[in-house]
């Protein structure tokens, strides 16, 4: 099988030269950026095409790993200059996005799937060596999709499967625990700001309360991984929190207190069963809400 590049930016590059390491031909890459395109290229011992009409005449999979708002008008183009033959597998790795935004490839006899690396990919390198690890999520066309699953088996990479439906409510969990967390660092680091206004500093004295609260919840699970003041049912202590953020630090409140109601109501499925000091403490929160 010959794996072609619609893209040559991080995903791209990074997918290119992992699968080319564990034993897959990849025919090449085709970009708007033809310096990027190069370096793919290069990288992966492949072509740098002129076109699409290029790529795909090489290629018997497409992903195409762009950014998401460019994948309707790649398909467009892919489709009014006839690139593609019956057979081909167009896979983009959009984690959003499901399949279908691809369909008007079947009207060539294409098959279409989604297969979204669950990974951040701020570096070539380090993506590349995050990936042995990575789980994938694949959906599309029932009909082959099991060369995409052989490409993963191969690669040792467990996957999972969803349907084009649920695939927007993997993306938005994936974008909670990834995006969202490190906007809740970011806003954590604000609040050390006047104990230590190096966050460099600041985020390696939490790193490792971070790092073991990730650990308790793969071991414990999250209802009885949650520790802190709000499982405990300490109100004294939530409410001075409260007190010393609205003066001090007023704009990441609004975040806090949106925190503390949703810690509260984990906290109530576990250790925090006495419902006084639970009503107590839904009190004390929405009165700063």
């Amino acid at each position: 099988m010959r794996i072609g590049f619609i893209g040559a930016g991080k995903v791209g590059t990074s997918l290119g030269i992992y699968f080319q390491n564990k034993g897959f031909h990849i025919s090449g890459y085709y970009s708007r950026s033809s310096d990027s395109c190069i370096q793919s290229a290069t990288r992966t011992e492949s072509n740098c095409f002129n076109n699409l009409k290029q790529l795909s005449a090489s290629s018997d999979i497409i992903f195409i790993t762009t950014s998401d708002d460019q994948i309707d008008s790649i398909v467009k183009q892919l489709c009014e200059d006839s690139c593609l033959k019956p057979g081909q597998l167009i896979v983009h790795t959009s984690g959003a996005l499901s399949s279908t935004i691809l369909y008007p490839v079947k009207a060539f006899g294409c098959f279409t799937y989604s297969m979204h690396p669950l990974q951040a990919f701020a570096d070539i390198d380090k993506s590349i060596l995050d990936l042995p690890n990575t789980y994938f999520c694949i959906e599309g066309d029932n009909e082959r999709i099991s060369i995409l699953e052989d490409i993963l088996i191969t690669c040792k990479n467990p996957y999972f499967q969803a349907s084009s439906v649920q695939k927007i409510l993997y993306h938005a969990s994936a974008c909670m625990l990834s995006n969202y967390l490190v906007t809740l660092i970011h806003n954590s680091l604000i609040l050390m700001e006047d104990i230590q206004p190096d966050s460099s500093a600041a985020f390696k004295a939490m790193l490792p309360l971070v790092n073991s609260t990730i650990q308790n919840v793969l071991k414990f699970g999250t209802k009885d991984a949650l520790t802190g003041p709000i499982a405990r049912g300490d109100i004294e202590t939530i409410k001075i929190q409260f007190e010393a953020i609205s003066s001090s630090s007023k704009e990441q409140l609004p975040l806090y207190l949106c925190m503390a109601k949703e810690t509260l109501k984990l906290a109530s499925l576990s250790d925090l069963k006495d419902n006084s000091s639970a009503n107590k403490l839904k009190v004390l929160i929405d009165s700063y809400l």
